[in-house]
């Protein structure tokens, strides 16, 4: 019996696909090949560079063009694996006079739709045209067919959206969020009619905030964000992390704006701007935007922290080096030596290392861990252990917008040159300044109009607080991302507890390192018992429970599988069951040697005559040690 799978990574998918004899999928998935080419998985594509040049006048302003879409409002704020209700984008912004739009959802089979314009409004002396779209409980079992998410990923791909003239495949990636059946509840107080807060996160409502947006792609009132936030909240932080309840359909899913820089010799100019955030005791050094879901994600938090420090070494003034890739002023260089979770050509999932034949991609070993030079950077290793690097002169030879995480073993063309850490003090001098053994970020989520239920808080404290790693176990995900302090080798330790002002702190515990999963957060499957996400070689996973897929009737097998993060089919762990006529199954499957590792869960499901299908629900990360 076959199985089809999209969303365990490049390698996994195209050695299933040779191993099935069928053709490789071209589904539109966050971590597939076929990604649309001007928009990669929003966790690889930071906006820092350019907010940066604009912040220093050299980059104008850039409007949003008419035609092209705004933002909008998720309904429900998060969706659950078993949400059998209707999903609606509220308030789909659209600049400019525009009475339709298409749209093509997340599916294989699924046809291009098309929206039409229910009003149009002034947003900033500007028309927008408004859109409504909605779609049925299904839509949700089409999309999450052979995704992708869970405790390390809360969001999907939904679609991508298609302007006029825009073919299928080339559309403007549209993510939702999506939460996990087992969201620990937290705490929530109201400190006014416009700001509340939980152990981990603030929530403030500011009207309008956004509305900048179509005039500057970086037009967020972030200064009267933290402004208010000091009204309530201690000025004891290092990063304010912003995060708009709208999702913005923007170019980038988070950047990082330095506010002060007291450190030389990395590139960056000394100044503070602290004050003109509300930070009266000078601590702000700065703040950050998080679009969508990228907040939940270890990789993107810790790549943006890491713009405090990096990548802001001129390499072209240094070496010649012809730059390419995604905004290459703030990210580092196609080179070899070591992987980097800012690159501005590869995703920090892969590497290049030296082969037989020579230079080729390999795919990085987790945990994933920040290039020596951005370690250097921040003060956590001397100039001697910066070791030296190999530059490659043809750097434009991944195109980040069509993939930055090319097969593992394809080579690695051009010549090459060397540089060291000594000639890059010869240019711009040798480190010096403050070193951090903490890093403290507050977490605010910005909403236009109301507070957030207490869904949405649950939500955003559980992300924020996985980030800190409180336990130091350095859970990875999936992806082989784990915590910022496990990517810097432990010398920083990142801290996101609210401190309010004239009120308590909430002190919370609950599991962020190996939190269970729902019985129905499988769709179309229903556990008797919630799934532990952690295992130990010569462990028996036991799983039974019902299907109650409504597509089918006559479903008669399951076939439960664990794909390993970087693996293929000879590592994955699968067993098939019966499907009785009363829709129940019973499943055993021995955790034997050699397993250790992260892996995602899928279910697929068969009936007679099916043929090739893709799973169901894929969740992670499964840990095995």
């Amino acid at each position: 019996m076959a199985v089809r799978r999209t969303s365990a990574g490049v390698l996994a998918a195209a050695a299933l696909a040779m191993l099935l004899g069928v053709p490789p999928v071209t589904a539109q998935r966050p971590d597939d090949l076929a990604l649309p080419p001007r928009d990669i998985f929003p966790a690889e594509r930071c906006g820092t560079g350019d907010a940066r040049l604009r912040q220093l006048g050299l980059r104008p302003r850039t409007a949003i063009a008419p035609g092209q879409a705004v933002s909008f409002r998720q309904d429900p704020p998060v969706l659950t694996s078993d949400f059998a209700g209707t999903v609606v984008l509220h308030d789909f912004t659209v600049v400019g006079d525009v009475p339709s739009v298409r749209f093509r959802l997340a599916d294989e089979s699924s046809e291009v739709e098309t929206w039409a314009r229910v009003s149009t409004r002034q947003v900033g002396g500007h028309l927008v045209s408004v859109f409504e779209p909605s779609w049925s409980g299904t839509a949700i079992d089409r999309v999450l067919m052979g995704t992708r998410w869970g405790w390390d990923q809360l969001g999907v791909y939904w679609g991508e959206l298609l302007m006029e003239g825009v073919e299928p495949g080339l559309g403007r990636s549209v993510y939702l969020r999506m939460a996990l059946a087992n969201m620990p509840r937290v705490q929530v107080r109201r400190l006014a009619a416009d700001v509340q807060y939980s152990s981990h996160v603030v929530n403030i409502v500011m009207p309008g905030f956004g509305d900048g947006y179509i005039d500057d792609d970086y037009g967020f009132d972030l200064a009267g964000v933290t402004s208010r936030f000091y009204q309530y909240f201690g000025d004891s932080y290092d990063s304010i992390a912003v995060v708009p309840e709208s999702i913005f359909i923007a170019n980038y899913s988070a950047f990082h704006q330095n506010v002060q820089n007291a450190v030389t010799g990395i590139g960056l100019s000394v100044f503070d701007n602290s004050v003109s955030y509300g930070s009266q005791s000078h601590r702000l050094r700065s703040v950050e935007l998080f679009n969508g879901y990228s907040l939940s994600r270890h990789v993107t938090s810790a790549h943006e922290i890491s713009h405090q420090w990096g990548a802001y070494i001129d390499w072209t003034r240094l070496t010649g080096l012809t730059r390419a890739g995604h905004q290459p002023s703030s990210h580092d260089p196609l080179w070899a030596d070591g992987e980097t979770i800012t690159g501005a050509v590869l995703a920090p999932t892969r590497r290049v290392r030296r082969g037989a034949a020579g230079w080729v991609i390999e795919q990085t070993p987790a945990p994933i861990r920040f290039h020596p030079y951005a370690l250097y950077a921040m003060g956590l290793i001397a100039k001697e252990s910066v070791p030296q690097i190999t530059l490659f002169d043809e750097q434009g030879q991944f195109d980040p917008r069509t993939s930055s995480t090319p097969n593992a073993g394809v080579a690695v063309t051009g010549l090459t040159r060397t540089a060291t850490i000594f000639n890059v003090i010869g240019m711009i001098g040798e480190r010096s300044g403050p070193v951090d053994s903490e890093w403290h970020r507050a977490t605010v989520i910005v909403s236009r109009d109301r507070l957030l239920t207490q869904a949405e808080m649950d939500y955003w404290t559980f992300s924020a607080r996985r980030l800190e790693d409180p336990n130091g176990l350095g859970v990875v995900g999936f992806d082989g991302a784990g915590s910022f302090e496990v990517a810097n080798g432990r010398g920083i330790d990142l801290h996101t507890d609210i401190r309010p002002l004239t009120a308590p702190a909430f002190v919370e515990s609950f599991d962020v390192d190996y939190p269970r999963f729902g019985q129905r957060d499988w769709r179309d499957v229903v556990f008797d018992s919630e799934v532990p996400s952690h295992y130990r070689v010569g462990d028996r996973i036991q799983l039974s429970g019902v299907v109650n897929a409504r597509d089918r009737s006559d479903i008669n097998t399951i076939i439960i599988r664990l794909w390993k993060s970087g693996g293929t089919t000879a590592d994955a762990i699968q067993v098939q069951a019966p499907v009785s006529s009363r829709s129940s199954f019973v499943a055993d499957i021995p955790i034997e040697g050699s397993r250790a590792g992260v892996y995602e869960m899928e279910v697929f499901l068969f009936w007679p005559g099916s043929g090739t299908q893709f799973s169901r629900a894929a969740l992670s990360p499964i840990v095995i040690d």
